[in-house]
């Protein structure tokens, strides 16, 4: 899978570390340098509870470091994962599936 996630650039990653009060702390990974970004279409969306058009799968490779609730900012654009599931088809098959949300403007 090395050289179909390397479609998008990862600019930055900010996970949540603690919360200080009611405010988040969070810190910035910088492990994950690409992936593979597509939209959801219509009944992938719907079936998930989103509005189409701001729901996108994200496909990393299975030494990335992404988890739920990260905040990614692929090509200046931020999005929060929602889920991650890992795929494993075999040798040299193996990815990372995230659910990324892109917020209304």
């Amino acid at each position: 899978m090395k050289t179909f996630t390397k479609n998008n650039t990862v600019n930055s990653i900010a996970r949540i570390t603690g919360y200080v009060g009611n405010l988040s702390q969070s810190t910035t990974i910088t492990s994950v340098t690409s992936c593979y970004l597509r939209p959801m279409n219509e009944i992938e969306s719907s079936q998930n509870g989103y509005q189409y058009g701001l729901a996108f799968m994200g496909i990393f490779e299975v030494s990335d470091n992404v988890l739920p609730q990260d905040k990614i900012t692929i090509e200046s654009i931020q999005y929060l994962v929602k889920g991650v599931v890992k795929h494993d088809r075999g040798f040299a098959t193996q990815y990372l599936k995230a659910v990324l949300i892109k917020p209304e403007n």
